[in-house]
């Protein structure tokens, strides 16, 4: 497998001198280990996943003393306890499969880093020039179009490690089953009913039919003949554990009414390709949801542009009662940037209810990110570019 220098290794380099302890929080099999290693290259790593690693983290200090603390200790979501045994400048380097979000087992305070899988810049070994995404009349074109064909290929075959560097997918069905396999065993068994493992199992296949759609977790439970409870308990969990992410509805105090229904992405298209019994990479083009992980595809690659910078990413989809919709809005200190997302060539515009959009800040531009040649100025302030522009 070759090596790929992560976008996040140089921001957490240039961080070195900074004694904090840092957490680095992504989906297992989203390279945290070796992103670590990239920059403390003589650290050890220590595993809570060895049993007797996590005795010992469970019995307070005799980890440390046995191991120190010039360490890299990945899992820690096994043993959080072991959070109030580190001072706020030991220095340690933390790895967990859990979301930040998740981790509120210690008051101290860490630099929080998240990891997605590969992004379009790192596979191109470009990911040091990887800036956040904030759309514009045209960005900077640094990565070549790639062919229909090969988008979908690459969305299908998902941006993990071990799947997204597979030079043969004949084997991507075995290596994606092992990796959901592995997550389902380790993060999500232990936290549900072993009873209703079948269960859980046909809830994920069905929630991959959402993936860049409202959630309605009501409907996801009269299909599974399931009490809605236990569904949003599984989304929760999902959450925790870095497989989905959830875009919360835009909305403000005012008298316009908003949908304030979330959507759902899955955190890699690969899994939800193989969720969706897609048996190999290459079909996903002519897939009835193709469009849907284009969408979730394009959003994961926001994300990572903003997370893989250190930076926090605060983005929203907007639908209200007199029709206004906008696949994605961002939102800086100044503006609110409108984003729709199509993966067609040629895409028709209709952007005149963007103006209409109840927004608490000044509607910044806005960009269409789709598959078109070139990038196109549809209106003073609007624009379509390719995803290979952003």
């Amino acid at each position: 497998m070759r090596y790929i220098k992560r976008t996040l290794s140089s921001i957490i380099q240039n961080n070195i001198n900074n004694k904090s302890n840092i957490i680095i929080s992504g989906i297992s099999g989203s390279g945290k280990s070796s992103a670590a290693l990239s920059v403390y290259e003589k650290r050890s790593v220590i595993s809570l996943d060895n049993i007797k690693n996590l005795i010992l983290a469970c019995n307070g200090n005799e980890f440390f003393k046995k191991y120190g603390k010039n360490i890299i200790i990945d899992n820690i979501e096994q043993c959080f306890s072991i959070l109030e045994n580190i001072n706020e400048d030991d220095n340690l380097v933390l790895l967990s499969d859990n979301n930040i979000d998740y981790i509120n087992e210690s008051k101290k305070e860490y630099i929080k880093y998240k990891l997605h899988g590969l992004s379009i810049y790192e596979l191109a070994n470009m990911g040091y020039m990887q800036k956040p995404y904030k759309p514009c009349e045209k960005q900077p074109c640094i990565i070549s179009h790639k062919s229909l064909s090969f988008t979908y290929q690459l969305i299908g075959r998902g941006f993990l490690m071990e799947a997204a560097l597979l030079e043969d997918d004949k084997l991507w069905n075995e290596v994606i089953n092992k990796k959901v396999e592995k997550i389902v065993d380790k993060s999500i068994i232990g936290s549900i009913n072993n009873d209703n493992k079948i269960s859980f199992l046909n809830f994920l296949k069905e929630l991959a039919k959402y993936t860049a759609k409202e959630l309605n977790l009501t409907e996801i439970a009269e299909k599974l003949q399931l009490a809605p409870n236990t569904i949003k308990s599984w989304v929760k969990l999902l959450e925790s554990i870095n497989f989905i992410y959830l875009v919360k509805s835009y909305s403000t105090d005012n008298k316009r009414r908003y949908i304030k229904t979330p959507k759902v992405y899955m955190e890699d298209t690969g899994i939800a390709a193989w969720l969706l019994d897609i048996e190999n990479p290459k079909d996903l083009e002519n897939h009835n949801l193709r469009q849907n992980l284009f969408e979730n595809f394009v959003i994961s690659e926001i994300i990572k542009s903003y997370h893989h910078n250190g930076k926090e990413c605060k983005i929203y989809h907007y639908r209200d009662n007199v029709g206004v919709k906008i696949d994605l809005l961002i939102e800086d200190d100044y503006y609110i940037y409108p984003v729709y997302i199509s993966d067609s060539k040629t895409p028709e515009y209709n952007i005149s209810n963007i103006n209409k959009a109840a927004l608490h800040k000044p509607l910044g531009y806005g960009n269409h990110i789709c598959l078109v040649d070139k990038s196109v100025k549809i209106s003073d302030n609007f624009s379509a570019i390719s995803i290979w522009e952003i």
